[in-house]
């Protein structure tokens, strides 16, 4: 389960949440993370009982926003909540239990970063086992940006740094354009040593991170 792209059971859209503040619609520069949580016990017995809860809240907040949900259910038994559906994750594989820790770390990055912190949380989450927090907030150390390919970060970092075909200049003049670095091969020599990784963007190009 991903997103509200995939809605469970007719959840209602991320856009009838009712758990949205004026200030969050002036935030729409970067996805701001919703989760809708459910009451189990309604769900099993054919009912949809569960709100949008902003999942840029603290961990304690959204405890007790689930405790709200369930507290409203009414299921006299209604005492395990679930998370149906996602909004603004990207396309993060996030399960039904995923703990509100998690969430709202990985929410708070997406909010003040973009669509690049997804791309950073599957590089920190990869594997399956627990998030390492400190690592995910360590982003602007690891992130070298956005660019149109893997080559194109490779040319941009060499001008960057001033290197330059020496030998070229030794070349007659006519001749100097036709001498260029080899950057596709440079940038994948830096992915196979383990310098670099490219994550693709949905939108088209890659972003690019330092290796863990």
């Amino acid at each position: 389960m991903t997103n509200h792209e995939n809605n469970h059971q007719g959840t209602p859209s991320a856009g009838e949440r009712p758990d949205t503040s004026p200030e969050d619609h002036e935030r729409q520069e970067h996805p701001h993370p919703h989760i809708w949580i459910a009451s189990l016990a309604d769900y099993n017995n054919g009912r949809l009982h569960g709100a949008w809860v902003d999942a840029t809240r603290d961990p304690e907040d959204l405890e007790q926003a689930a405790w709200r949900i369930l507290a409203g259910s009414p299921e006299p038994d209604a005492e395990e909540w679930v998370i149906h559906d996602y909004d603004g994750f990207g396309r993060l594989q996030l399960g039904e239990y995923e703990s509100f820790e998690d969430l709202s770390a990985v929410a708070n990055g997406i909010a003040e970063h973009g669509p690049a912190f997804v791309a950073w949380s599957e590089i920190v989450w990869d594997g399956g086992g627990p998030l390492d927090h400190d690592v995910l907030t360590e982003f602007p150390d690891y992130y070298m940006g956005h660019h149109d390919s893997p080559e194109a970060w490779a040319e941009a970092m060499c001008n960057d740094l001033g290197y330059t075909l020496e030998a070229g200049a030794q070349l007659p003049e006519a001749m100097q354009p036709y001498v260029r670095l080899d950057y596709q091969a440079f940038a994948e020599d830096m992915r196979l040593s383990g310098e670099v990784s490219f994550t693709e963007s949905p939108e088209g190009g890659v972003w690019v991170f330092r290796s863990l």
